[in-house]
């Protein structure tokens, strides 16, 4: 039973740390991708996305340490 929990909850908390790397990684690669026209305002949208999928980042690591600690 403990390992199964264990196992959900290592299946779960890699599926959500994923999610937003894959945004910071992919949108980071296209905004280096040669011939990429892209105006300011398109750099600033997707430099707001990827400080956004940061965060979000940084909350689920905060929070597997909290329940770490307990």
């Amino acid at each position: 039973q403990v390992r199964r929990s264990r196992d959900a909850f290592l299946r779960t908390t890699s599926h959500e740390l994923r999610a937003p790397l894959s945004g910071i990684i992919g949108l980071a690669r296209m905004l280096q991708e040669p011939g990429v026209a892209a105006s300011a305002e398109e750099v600033r949208q997707h430099a707001a996305e990827i400080a956004r999928a940061g965060e979000d980042m940084l909350a689920l690591v905060e929070n597997l340490l909290a329940v770490a600690l307990v």
